[in-house]
């Protein structure tokens, strides 16, 4: 006669399990049923009595979905490649941290810190002796059929403006193209580093900017990596039989409702 393993809640909430031998499922439920108790899980064991092998093979545990190594190694794969474009983005469009001043002597000199996400360096850009400073700016190129669907739509160009240091050992540098500015805008920097050249006296002058298109992207892709990883650790750190212990009292609270 088949075994069977259950597992329940008594009136009070209490939870229950054991072992019944019944000669099938809906014998073990209507025994149970009678003793007032909510079976939240029913399984069929080996089977016993004279028929029953001599050694059975216990039953092949079963993983719970994302449990085995083939699922956890795709959710790794899909978080790396989620962190490999949000950390992509955030490194060819980094945020830039100005600190210029001009110096006793009349020399105006920059820093420009190059961070991604704000705060993860990726090296400092040093400019002495700026002789100049400008605001380039343009159109972004499209194709025909993008002019058509934006013209169609009612949209303007994208423009763009990047700001330009010119220093005296003929030295040139310009940053990164920006349509969304964050923070001061290029037009700003030049202000206030303009302000240095054109002054008589020590001053400084610092700002930022980063670029909320490229910041959006970066977010957008590193978010998820990282709940998909804060998904795994979890799964490493919480015991299966604590998590299969909430599913059952919600289970038997769900059917006491639905009572």
């Amino acid at each position: 006669m088949p075994r069977y393993s259950w597992e329940g809640r008594t009136v009070t909430g209490s939870l229950v399990r054991g072992d019944l031998e019944a000669p099938s499922r809906e014998a073990v439920l209507e025994s149970l049923r009678s003793q007032r108790i909510t079976v939240t899980r029913v399984e069929e064991g080996p089977a016993t009595g004279p028929d029953a092998s001599a050694d059975p093979s216990p039953s092949p545990r079963r993983h719970r979905p994302g449990e085995s190594l083939r699922d956890k190694l795709f959710y790794i794969g899909v978080a790396a490649v989620f962190a490999v474009v949000g950390v992509g983005a955030a490194y060819v469009s980094p945020v830039l941290f100005y600190d210029c001043a001009r110096q006793a002597n009349g020399s105006v000199d920059c820093t420009v810190q190059r961070r991604m996400y704000g705060f993860i360096p990726l090296g400092d850009l040093h400019f002495s002796r700026i002789l100049s400073v400008e605001v380039k700016s343009g159109v972004h190129s499209e194709t025909m059929a993008e002019r058509s669907r934006r013209l169609r739509i009612g949209g303007q160009e994208s423009s763009w403006e990047a700001l330009a240091l010119g220093c005296a050992d003929g030295t040139r540098w310009q940053s990164p193209e920006s349509s969304w500015p964050l923070g001061q805008t290029p037009s700003d920097h030049r202000l206030g580093i303009q302000g240095l050249l054109d002054s008589d006296s020590p001053g400084t002058y610092r700002g930022w900017t980063g670029e909320k298109v490229t910041l959006i992207v970066a977010l957008a892709f590193f978010i998820p990596a990282g709940l998909i990883l804060l998904g795994l650790i979890l799964r490493l750190v919480i015991p299966r039989s604590f998590v299969e212990e909430k599913l059952s009292a919600l289970e038997a609270a769900a059917a006491a409702r639905r009572r």
